[in-house]
């Protein structure tokens, strides 16, 4: 509980190592979290989302330093655990559950440390691919 920031929850969700980039994500990173609704639109639910742990690796608790034994290997797990607003807890168990029509589950992108939060992107078929411009086959 000392990792998560106050006023935030910490909530888990289980993901293949396809949805969660071949298992790179670490604690501490950040991660972009993409939604597939219906199976014919993708958006971005939320960015820049802090990762408390991967399996039972946790991030160090504000103010400790990490562990001498950490090495930089990624951690074997498929359930990756974040610190959201409670708002936002509910929204990624919704969309976990597979309730509110999302179909291809949750996709997680890794951030580059540093990156300045991009525009949320929303994915369809007409604009899958950039610059087309015509609306049908």
């Amino acid at each position: 509980a000392e990792t998560v920031p106050a006023g935030d929850l910490a909530i888990s969700v289980s993901v293949d190592q396809v949805h969660a980039v071949a298992g790179l994500i670490q604690p501490g990173d950040k991660v972009d979290i993409l939604l597939d609704i219906n199976g014919n639109q993708e958006t971005t639910l939320y960015q820049q989302v802090p990762v408390l742990a991967v399996g039972t690796t946790l991030v160090p608790a504000p103010g400790t330093a990490p562990s001498g034994t950490q090495t930089t290997a990624p951690t074997a797990s498929n359930v990756i655990t974040f610190a959201v607003t409670p708002a936002a807890a509910a929204r990624i168990a919704l969309a976990d559950s597979n309730g509110g029509g999302v179909t291809g589950g949750i996709y997680l992108a890794l951030e580059a440390a540093g990156n300045p939060a991009a525009a949320p992107t929303t994915i369809t078929s007409a604009n899958l691919i950039p610059g087309n411009t015509t609306s049908g086959g």
